[in-house]
């Protein structure tokens, strides 16, 4: 009797243990932003969301494809270098899940909408 109850008792504790687990992964990564432009000099933030946004692998990989135009930083800060135009690159650190948005630069300051 004391066999099948502990059996009970560790199926049900996997059972509850296993409904309650956070995703191990990033799924999807989005950039709200619908277009992003920036001037020479200037910083602007993407705004990224991620799926799961419980994923407990979540850090994200951030780069740009040609950083004399527009670099960013792991916070998803895109400062404009020169005048052109770049892609960004986020990739999660953990899975295949990756998004990519063009970036313009421009020589006159861009004025927050």
């Amino acid at each position: 009797m004391k066999k099948i109850l502990l059996i009970l008792c560790s199926v049900l504790l996997l059972t509850f243990t296993g409904c309650n687990s956070m995703p191990d992964q990033i799924d999807k990564i989005i950039i709200e932003n619908e277009s992003v432009v920036v001037g020479v000099g200037q910083t602007v933030k993407l705004k990224v969301k991620i799926e799961p946004s419980n994923a407990i692998a979540n850090e994200l990989i951030m780069t740009s494809s040609n950083e004399e135009i527009a670099v960013i930083n792991g916070m998803g800060e895109v400062v404009g270098k020169s005048v052109g135009e770049t892609e960004i690159k986020i990739c999660a650190k953990r899975g295949n899940a990756c998004t990519t948005k063009i970036v313009k630069v421009v020589e006159n300051e861009v004025k927050d909408k």
